[in-house]
């Protein structure tokens, strides 16, 4: 039997308090990956004041008045996508779901969210990173429809990451 599904609605993260539940599901998602020896994020570097330096746009799937799942949308991403920049793409960084709401579509609703986004900004691509480690994460993007593209070694943070297009 499949997860139950819930229906999400996807905002945008306005206020400061919206930020700061942005931060906690970060938080918790990066706690659980954590605890199942996957190092996804610094901690630190999950604080609110942090994630959104430079303002990118943030959004939440939300259910029952609750965040679901987290992204933030950029026009570039240098450390990932060195030398993409020819066709025009949205970047999704910071994705984590909440873990009540593990599997249960979420992410997903959000990633669709940032798929129509990218399509009304005329974009060619969505693009994402995530660890190279971790392949139940990297089945659900293939599944959703992402293509592998290759991976992006980042030696001075000890990364490397599997990168996913979708072309839209």
């Amino acid at each position: 039997m499949s997860a139950p599904m819930y229906d999400y609605t996807i905002v945008p993260v306005l206020t400061e308090e919206d930020r700061k539940e942005y931060s906690r599901v970060l938080h918790n998602a990066n706690l659980r990956m954590e605890k199942k020896g996957i190092h996804q994020w610094k901690d630190d570097l999950l604080e609110p004041d942090i994630v959104f330096a430079g303002d990118p746009p943030g959004f939440m799937a939300m259910h029952e008045g609750k965040a679901a799942a987290v992204c933030y949308l950029t026009d570039t991403d240098p450390l990932f996508w060195r030398g993409d920049e020819a066709e025009p793409a949205l970047y999704v960084h910071k994705l984590a779901c909440r873990e009540e709401y593990a599997g249960k579509g979420a992410a997903q609703a959000l990633l669709w969210f940032c798929v129509e986004k990218a399509r009304e900004e005329g974009k060619c691509f969505l693009r994402l990173a995530c660890r190279a480690a971790q392949p139940k994460l990297r089945a659900v993007y293939e599944k959703m429809g992402f293509s592998y593209a290759g991976v992006a070694d980042v030696p001075s943070l000890g990364l490397i990451d599997a990168l996913y297009e979708m072309r839209l």
